[in-house]
């Protein structure tokens, strides 16, 4: 699921998540306000919406990918932001949303990046087949969010998880913004003193040879 807000400095992007019909219900409900009852999971959909979040309207992209393009670590480099899915009535499902929280984890360049594990049909609690405790405990050894929605049930859970994982990714820019900044003025610092310094040593060593 590729997230994308329509600005110059692009709050965010969302990477590809795991279970494509599950996704596509998910994101068909946050974007369209509608259940979707069917899954097209081979299919790639771009939808566009404006979403208010703290007062702010942010234009966006969702491009909700096909299942098969999401096999390798390189899928989510230009991500800012990623929802992990999976479907609380399958295994499989969270075995796999396991190993790919494993490879965020883990691999180089994916320290900071945010994160949130939703397990989906959370309406279908005589279906389950992954335990609420089980998967919490996954967030918590990975060190990101979590949360179970329904599309089928209503959009406020549903709204929750995109909403957070839209704040995250604008807190992850600022701070980003913010260490530049100060990167920036190090730098500065650094070439002003090393510049002082060189003049000062001039100054004292004119003055040295002018009192020969």
């Amino acid at each position: 699921m590729l997230f994308q807000t329509l600005t110059k400095t692009s709050a965010g992007r969302l990477a590809p998540d795991l279970t494509s019909g599950v996704k596509q219900a998910l994101s068909v409900r946050f974007l369209a306000r509608r259940f979707l009852p069917e899954y097209a999971p081979a299919q790639e959909l771009l939808y566009e919406r404006q979403v208010a979040v703290d007062g702010h309207l942010i234009p966006l992209v969702v491009h909700d990918t096909a299942s098969q393009q999401v096999s390798s670590p390189s899928s989510i480099f230009q991500a800012d932001g990623v929802l992990v899915l999976y479907s609380i009535t399958n295994k499989r499902s969270f075995d796999t949303a396991k190993k790919y929280l494993e490879i965020i984890a883990t691999e180089p360049g994916f320290e900071n990046l945010p994160t949130v594990l939703v397990g989906h049909k959370s309406d279908l609690q005589h279906l389950r087949q992954v335990a609420y405790t089980h998967a919490q405990q996954l967030a918590w050894d990975v060190g990101c969010s979590f949360y179970e929605v329904s599309s089928e049930s209503g959009t406020e859970s549903v709204d929750h998880v995109f909403h957070t994982i839209i704040r995250q990714v604008l807190a992850s820019r600022q701070r980003r913004k913010l260490s530049s900044t100060k990167d920036r003025r190090q730098r500065s610092n650094s070439i002003t003193s090393n510049l002082w310094r060189k003049t000062r040593a001039a100054i004292l060593e004119k003055l040295r040879r002018s009192t020969l």
